[in-house]
């Protein structure tokens, strides 16, 4: 079944699917949350990504967004570079619990 033609109020681009947009992204993109909606999508979040199960597979997730994020930068296609952080060596997280003076981290020994 074909539908008239229309043209898609966010992209203005001409279609003939139905519905007034011509794809989820465009109908996603004129959406408006109120701040009750953001608010329970916020503590979903929290709470889902502070379970001991999933901190694992969230930090694993985000690194790997973050290592095709790079290669993406750098342009480099994606598949050709390792984004699997358990086949990497990350150096570990250095605490900022020091001080930052002239780009240097300074801590305090007793």
């Amino acid at each position: 079944m074909s539908y008239r033609k229309k043209t898609c109020p966010y992209c203005s681009k001409e279609h003939k699917l139905r519905g007034p947009f011509c794809s989820k992204t465009c109908s996603n993109k004129n959406r408006r949350h109120s701040d009750e909606t953001k608010e329970k999508i916020r503590i979903g979040a929290v709470v889902a990504q502070n379970k001991p199960e999933q901190l694992d597979a969230t930090w694993a997730l985000r690194t790997r967004g973050q290592l095709t994020l790079a290669a993406i930068i750098k342009k480099v296609n994606p598949q050709d570079v390792e984004t699997d952080p358990d086949n990497l060596y990350l150096p570990p997280m250095i605490p900022h619990e020091g001080t930052l003076a002239s780009g240097d981290l300074w801590f305090d020994v007793d």
